[in-house]
């Protein structure tokens, strides 16, 4: 990003590269029309959109203020999606929808991957964080093996729902958006022997999705274990929209078969891409499943340990 944003600040004035001082528009090397031309090719050249009121001399000092500020509005605009993929899931939980029952690869899994990996308890019960519960379908599971559990949902309608119709302690429960936190362990005051991101973490943008994997790491237990499915571009949901953006970029879909509203989703070209993302955990099991219903839907299944 800086190197091109170096690159458009050269074309427009070089001078701009040269200048070390504090404040470039007061001594009359940047001028009002070579801004202007900046914010165009700045907007073309990220996708963004600068706010007329924020064209101010103080955001373009220098080049390291102009470089700050575009950084700045570049994780605004990335992190815009979260509040829209919310709200949509909000609005069908309002509606009555959920799961209500597990789903039957985390079951098969867990006995046969999963459960081997996980730690001895010595008679303290594990404990397990289901990263976007939903109504606590599979958290249900999880607790009916023995786990302390504790969710975490973006939707509030979801978490109430969740408590209520499974009974959970609600302490162990919280509407919230990850990504405005710097640590999960401090939300519980726990860390997790178990950690399952089902069905979650493809609603999140790449560079996300590593926040939030390494707020998993931090969270987990030494002996930690974490398990996380993940769409495909083999799928009759998705496959349409493949080539359609770059390895990594999120999609627009206009619906997904449960929310038939516009979410952004990022779907994984291959399974090297899921290695990609998971590579901070030590890789136990990588699974592919192929759910047949109108054409073919292939998910990626990880199964790692923090050590």
């Amino acid at each position: 990003m800086e190197e091109k944003i170096l690159k458009i600040l050269q074309e427009i004035n070089g001078d701009i590269i040269a200048y070390e001082g504090d404040n470039m528009c007061q001594e009359g090397i940047l001028d009002s029309l070579q801004i202007m031309e900046l914010v165009t090719e700045l907007e073309d050249a990220f996708g963004i959109t600068i706010d007329p009121d924020l064209v101010v001399i103080e955001n373009f000092a220098n080049k390291e203020t102009i470089i700050s500020f575009v950084r700045n509005i570049i994780n605004e605009t990335e992190s815009g999606y979260i509040d829209s993929n919310g709200k949509s899931f909000s609005d069908v939980y309002k509606n009555g929808w959920g799961n209500r029952y597990p789903d039957s690869n985390i079951i098969s899994y867990y006995f046969n991957y999963v459960r081997p990996l996980l730690p001895d308890g010595k008679g303290r019960r594990l404990k397990m964080l289901d990263f976007g519960c939903s109504l606590g379908a599979n958290t249900k599971f999880f607790e009916g093996q023995g786990f302390d559990v504790y969710g975490i949902d973006i939707s509030e309608t979801a978490i109430e729902k969740c408590i209520d119709i499974n009974g959970f302690d609600e302490t162990h429960f919280k509407a919230c958006d990850v990504l405005k936190m710097d640590s999960l362990r401090g939300l519980f005051e726990t860390e997790f022997d178990l950690i399952v991101a089902s069905e979650v973490l493809y609603y999140f943008s790449k560079r996300d999705v590593q926040r939030v994997l390494g707020l998993f790491r931090d969270a987990m237990s030494e002996t930690g274990v974490i398990y996380a499915n993940w769409v495909s571009y083999g799928s009759g949901t998705y496959g349409k929209y493949k080539g359609s953006v770059g390895r990594g970029e999120q999609i627009s879909v206009e619906m997904t078969g449960s929310v038939n509203e516009p979410l952004k989703v990022y779907v994984l070209e291959d399974k090297d891409e899921l290695m990609e993302n998971f590579n901070m955990f030590h890789m136990k099991q990588i699974k592919r499943t192929i759910l047949e219903l109108e054409g073919d839907n292939v998910s990626f299944h990880f199964i790692g340990t923090k050590n």
